[in-house]
């Protein structure tokens, strides 16, 4: 199986192996089945989302979602460590794993993560998961009173927006008395 990259996406990959894979401008072939491929990928890229492509291509989601989980025990810097939650947690909803990614997203909240990602998430998973539409408009609530306190959270506008906006329509929901 054959993965395109750009240069910026193989970071830390050496040159040597960059020259052998190029396969046009900025474009580079990395063959998922050639192990000597795979490894040096694996062991030099210095982006956590090109070898979290290779595992999934690979099929080795669960090993990618381990080196996540073991990066951050070793203590990551706090903004790193925010970073690996959400995408662990994501990639671990998009595999069903549904209660473990609830179980990072409200420990991303308790433990005082600097935006909306966890509260947006957590709403969503009530909303649409739960229909706890009582619960998901509380947690929305939530998430924007922390994005309206903090000056310096990663994507704060979005945030806001997305969290205004689930609160109107949980809103409407609760008035209409729809799940």
């Amino acid at each position: 199986k054959a993965l395109k990259f750009t240069k910026a996406e193989l970071d830390g990959v050496p040159e040597d192996f960059l020259k052998q894979i190029k396969t046009g401008d900025d474009e580079y072939t990395v063959m998922v089945n050639i192990t000597w491929h795979y490894l040096t990928v694996i062991d030099n890229a210095t982006r956590e989302d090109t070898r979290r492509r290779l595992y999934i291509a690979e099929n080795r989601m669960e090993q990618g979602l381990r080196a996540i989980e073991e990066a951050m025990d070793i203590g990551l810097p706090e903004e790193i460590h925010w970073r690996a939650q959400a995408v662990l947690s994501i990639e671990l909803r998009r595999m069903g794993e549904r209660a473990r990614a609830v179980a990072i997203w409200e420990d991303m909240c308790a433990c005082g993560y600097p935006g909306g990602f966890p509260y947006i998430e957590l709403a969503k998973h009530h909303e649409h998961g739960t229909r706890d539409v009582e619960r998901a408009l509380s947690i929305a609530k939530e998430g924007l009173r922390v994005v309206n306190g903090c000056e310096s959270c990663p994507a704060i506008d979005r945030d806001r927006e997305d969290l205004e906006y689930r609160m109107a329509r949980l809103i409407r929901k609760q008035a209409a008395g729809r799940d």
